[in-house]
């Protein structure tokens, strides 16, 4: 349930980039719980010591009980969302007891249906060939990709295929190859839809990549949430 932790001080210029999974992060005795994000933002923790949790998507779902698509680009102090869950967490934290509000996270019949469709997605499929996979419409899919992830399918699609082919960039692998690789009509759509995820282009987001969020902490996890 718990997908990664890093450790980390964020500095000027850190960008997070678009994701479709939510952390939650101790920050100076504080904790923040970071939605699904649709569109790169600055980091808000600037020269103060991070320690993040990546929590899986299900998980997230299922300890909060609440749709994630009303945490969708929100950064917001967990307490407010669920004070019994941050408190639980702080207590982990301290004592690094095995966490009781893993307890919590109970499955959900539907959430077999929403990793199968999510993992078509992330692995090149339609949305429509995704919804077909699991028997739904397409009206049906979106509202389970809403309550789960908290994002439309194909929002969910783009992003996880932005981030896989930044990521292919990243490795030295030439911007051409990496968006044909990833599906991009040629290399001038992957630039758009990188100057419509992040207000950059290719060339000055590859600037950024010191102080761009995953790339530092792909380390500790590479996937999206739904592998």
């Amino acid at each position: 349930m718990i997908q990664g932790v890093a450790m980390f001080r964020p500095t000027p210029g850190r960008l997070v980039l678009p994701d479709v999974c939510c952390d939650i992060a101790a920050v100076e005795g504080r904790l923040f719980l970071t939605g699904p994000l649709t569109h790169a933002r600055p980091s808000r923790h600037i020269g103060r010591d991070v320690l993040l949790l990546r929590v899986s998507i299900t998980a997230i779902r299922a300890l909060l009980r609440m749709p994630l698509a009303e945490l969708a680009d929100t950064v917001i102090p967990l307490d407010e969302v669920d004070r019994r869950l941050a408190s639980m967490v702080a207590d982990h934290l301290h004592d690094g007891r095995t966490p009781a509000f893993l307890e919590l996270a109970s499955p959900d019949p539907t959430d077999r249906r929403f990793l199968l469709a999510a993992r078509a997605l992330a692995h090149g499929n339609t949305v429509a060939s995704a919804a077909q996979r699991v028997s739904l419409c397409g009206r049906q899919l979106e509202r389970l990709f809403a309550d789960r992830v908290g994002v439309a399918p194909k929002t969910f699609s783009r992003i996880v295929r932005f981030r896989r082919a930044v990521l292919d960039v990243c490795s030295g692998i030439p911007i051409a190859a990496a968006a044909a690789t990833h599906g991009y009509a040629d290399q001038a759509h992957f630039s758009r839809d990188v100057r419509a995820l992040t207000g950059l282009a290719p060339r000055a987001l590859l600037e950024r990549i010191p102080h761009v969020a995953f790339v530092q902490d792909l380390a500790t996890w590479g996937t999206v949430g739904c592998e």
